[in-house]
């Protein structure tokens, strides 16, 4: 039987991974110490416990002024602001300078050989201002009282999302900033979120944002494994957040859109992209082939309305996949009247202080009181479990585990003992 996330076996001796990480080594030493406690059984069930640990991770990275990476809203606030200034590049360029955002054009994503428009922030020092735009689209969210009425004109807008990977929820926060523009301005007459990511935690990761139906008249959420001759989804470099997505998969099966009626109907990702989208935006794990099955089907005829693609990335999202593939998709919707290709990477520059990660998570726990108790797992998990020091260490920026990590502990160990003589007294 598998050790569920909130079971820590009474034999596991913490006392023996303090003095463990005492003796020293570098980031993989000390990582591959925390990866043998955790599959021991070492967890940190106490809440307490938990916010330490995170407000340990966020004062490291506060104290390099560093920070914490973001990815996805970026894109989702540009391709709302591109809609909404579509005939003014000037005010375009305005209203993202006061957010502290620019775009380049025709700029080439490392190691590709095709151009777009380039997404990046202006100072590092000025993110804060991005920020409070996006919580004042949550915001508008809890604000709202009722679904808004369907609305005639707009685009439709298909999102390829993995939400709940990252221990920033930017997922989430990124489909929110679309759905608060769109209360603004009636931008979007249709969304389709399409939920990708390991196999069997799709329902889960579904039942995260399912709040999303609240806030559009015509939004639909539908499982779209990765399955077949691509790219092995179990690698993402993650960890493993033991949150029981085989059981929500089993009470999901017979709802429509599940995992389990996906698996089913054998598709392909691209064959579940709308015929009537205008926009994809992708800021979620895609097969390996992917773009070369978007081609084959522009060839035939497919995707024919597609004439603007958002893409977080080159990275992760679409790992494996063919230069080329991408290269002819891309080229194909610049080519498109009004064709708009926009990219960001992990080098454009957005991140969050810790009081700005928990103001975002205050905002989105209101939406879904799940994601407070699911973050602490989270960072826990891919702390303990990153699959290398550089892929936690460059999400939290400025947390270093051969430098931080004992210092951790060790702080750990004296909250605990406090604790413990309080319950003595």
């Amino acid at each position: 039987m598998n050790q569920s996330y909130d079971e820590t076996p009474p034999e596991f001796d913490f006392d023996m991974l303090v003095e463990r990480v005492a003796s020293g080594g570098d980031g993989g030493e000390i990582l591959d110490l925390l990866k043998a406690a955790w599959s021991s059984g070492f967890r940190l069930n106490d809440v307490e416990e938990q916010e330490y640990v995170i407000d340990y991770i966020h004062r490291a990275c506060d104290s390099k002024y560093i920070g914490i990476k973001s990815y996805d809203e970026l894109n989702a606030i540009v391709l709302s602001l591109t809609l909404i200034y579509s005939d003014d590049e000037e005010a375009l360029k305005k209203a993202l300078a006061e957010i502290n955002v620019e775009i380049i054009h025709n700029s080439t994503p490392h190691g590709m050989g095709w151009t777009g428009s380039e997404i990046r922030m202006l100072e590092k020092s000025e993110n804060h201002l991005f920020h409070i735009y996006n919580n004042n689209l949550i915001e508008m969210l809890l604000l709202s009282t009722k679904v808004p009425e369907k609305s005639t004109r707009g685009e439709h807008v298909t999102i390829i999302t993995d939400p709940r990977t990252d221990p920033n929820e930017d997922d989430a926060t990124a489909i929110c900033s679309l759905l608060g523009e769109n209360m603004k301005n009636e931008i979007y007459t249709k969304m389709s979120l399409l939920i990708t990511g390991c196999p069997s935690s799709l329902d889960a990761r579904r039942r995260g944002i399912d709040f999303v139906n609240k806030f559009h008249p015509d939004i639909t959420t539908e499982c779209a494994p990765i399955v077949g001759g691509c790219f092995d989804s179990y690698k993402r470099f993650v960890a493993p957040y033991d949150e029981g997505e085989e059981k929500t998969m089993l009470e999901d099966r017979d709802r429509k859109g599940s995992e389990t009626k996906a698996i089913e109907a054998g598709h392909h990702i691209i064959d579940n992209i709308l015929e009537t989208t205008t926009i994809l935006l992708l800021i979620g794990q895609v097969p390996s082939d992917f773009f070369e099955k978007a081609n084959q089907r522009i060839a035939t005829g497919g995707l024919s309305n597609l004439r603007i693609f958002s893409l977080q990335g080159p990275g992760f999202n679409i790992m494996g996949s063919s230069s080329d593939a991408l290269q002819s998709f891309v080229n194909k919707i610049k080519e498109r009247e009004g064709g708009i290709v926009q990219w960001s990477d992990n080098t454009a520059g957005l991140s969050l202080t810790g009081k700005e990660i928990d103001k975002r998570f205050n905002l989105l726990g209101c939406l879904n009181t799940d994601i407070l108790s699911y973050r602490r797992k989270q960072i826990l998990s891919f702390w303990a479990t990153s699959a290398l020091p550089r892929h936690f260490e460059g999400q939290f920026g400025g947390y270093s585990y051969s430098h931080d990590t004992y210092e951790l502990l060790r702080g750990l160990k004296a909250l605990r003992a406090r604790k413990l003589q309080k319950t003595e007294f």
